[in-house]
């Protein structure tokens, strides 16, 4: 391992008034330190956690989306609970559906199940985010509207009380959800905005929000206008990859871990109730 080591230095030097004056001088020297070499197995801790840490520090970055996604699932979930007339045949129609897939299986395999399902829906949300955000955006709405439409049901047959047994089901999920369609929402507003400052860097928050409003209302010619640019222009295309690599890292280092407990947890209690 090799570590820079700062020296400094001091000298006399004549200045202009003729009188000697001392000078401190650094200097960054390479000092080598003997360091045993890791193991197979302390690479790969190494390489886990150190993308596991990065993966949340990008996660920081992202949490003005999550907070917007969570305040707009909370509304559609309330909406859903208050007002379950929306698609209502097609919605049970789904759980029918639901109940007969997962008939039958033991708890290893509910389990599973349960985290595929997860998984590929957050993978969705995630990098659908490069259709301008709209992909997270319905996720997130489809979902919560669901939730409050199941959560009406089962408290007029069972009342408020089943409403706690239903908690413990999204400790993990939800927050692994959120994250996934947070990420995947600033990978579609990414990319509106870096094209417009392309073009100009002065641009006002408020204009550049009005372009991302209507590229997202006329999303197909916007999408295909917008990752023309991005990928002809060298500086936009790898601020795009940069931007995917990221979403990469955030995804199999903390949402997948997230799923994978919440699909043991929520098998677990699915199996205990049954």
């Amino acid at each position: 391992m090799v570590k820079k080591k700062v020296v400094k230095k001091v000298v006399k030097k004549k200045a202009r008034s003729g009188k000697n004056v001392k000078v401190v001088k650094s200097k960054n020297l390479r000092v080598k330190k003997n360091v045993k070499p890791m193991g197979a197995l302390g690479r790969l801790n190494a390489f886990v956690f150190g993308n596991f840490r990065v993966g949340l520090s990008y996660v920081g970055e992202v949490k003005n989306y999550i907070w917007f996604l969570l305040s707009l699932f909370l509304l559609v979930s309330i909406f859903g609970f208050i007002y379950p007339v929306f698609f209502r045949e097609e919605i049970i129609e789904m759980i029918k559906e639901l109940i007969l897939r997962t008939e039958g299986l033991s708890t290893n395999e509910l389990i599973r199940f349960i985290m595929e399902n997860n998984i590929r829906s957050s993978f969705v949300g995630m990098f659908g985010g490069i259709l301008l955000g709209i992909i997270p955006l319905l996720v997130v709405v489809v979902n919560a509207y669901v939730l409050g439409f199941v959560a009406n049901s089962a408290v007029a047959v069972d009342g408020y009380g089943v409403l706690l047994k239903l908690f413990p089901h999204g400790i993990f999920e939800i927050p692994a959800i959120l994250i996934s369609v947070g990420v995947g929402l600033k990978i579609g507003v990414d990319l509106i905005r870096e094209c417009v400052l392309n073009y100009n860097r002065k641009t006002s928050k408020g204009v550049l929000w009005l372009f991302i409003v209507l590229s997202i209302l006329f999303w197909p010619i916007a999408f295909l206008v917008i990752m023309i640019i991005t990928l002809v222009q060298k500086k936009l295309r790898k601020r795009f990859w940069v931007g995917l690599k990221n979403a990469f890292r955030v995804f199999i280092f903390v949402v997948v871990p997230l799923l994978v407990i919440a699909g043991i947890i929520e098998g677990i209690l699915i199996a205990c109730m049954a």
